[in-house]
């Protein structure tokens, strides 16, 4: 036939004996087993020993398109910062971790460790003014914009 391309037949086998997943830990997961161990014991397992954090989300964007432009626009700022602080936090998670931790803090024109300061506490300072915004200082003050979620 003319116009006809042949077809490869393409075939796809799974290796059971190779899982990804950890059985040993099915029992753990099955809300049956979760269920029956409460019912049992009374006492619940499974619960994060972390203690929940309430914070306000109003300001967030509220649509997919509002989100993905922020997501884009943290990752041109985390590729925007110095070399020395992409090298102390080399993802953008473990860059926002400090700033919520206080590790590492936004500089902004008005308030920002001078790089004396910073080189003697042993801080990294920028210039915002240099990249047309703020930029982080390790160890410096919080900006005064800045503001921490309220406890509930």
């Amino acid at each position: 036939m003319i116009g006809v391309k042949s077809r490869t037949r393409v075939q796809l086998t799974i290796d059971e004996s190779e899982r990804m997943t950890q059985q040993n830990l099915r029992d753990e997961c099955d809300i049956n087993k979760i269920i029956e161990r409460y019912s049992r014991t009374g006492v619940v397992e499974h619960v994060s020993a972390r203690e929940p954090r309430y914070i306000d989300c109003d300001a967030l964007p509220q649509d997919l398109l509002a989100q993905t432009e922020t997501l884009l626009a943290a990752e041109e700022w985390h590729a925007s910062l110095p070399a020395e602080v992409r090298a102390r936090y080399p993802t953008l998670g473990q860059a926002l971790d400090a700033l919520e931790s206080g590790d590492l803090k936004l500089a902004d024109g008005d308030r920002h460790a001078s790089e004396a300061d910073a080189e003697a506490d042993g801080e990294t300072s920028v210039d915002p003014d240099a990249s047309g915004g703020p930029e982080p200082v390790a160890g410096g003050e919080q900006p005064s914009g800045a503001r921490q979620a309220d406890p509930p």
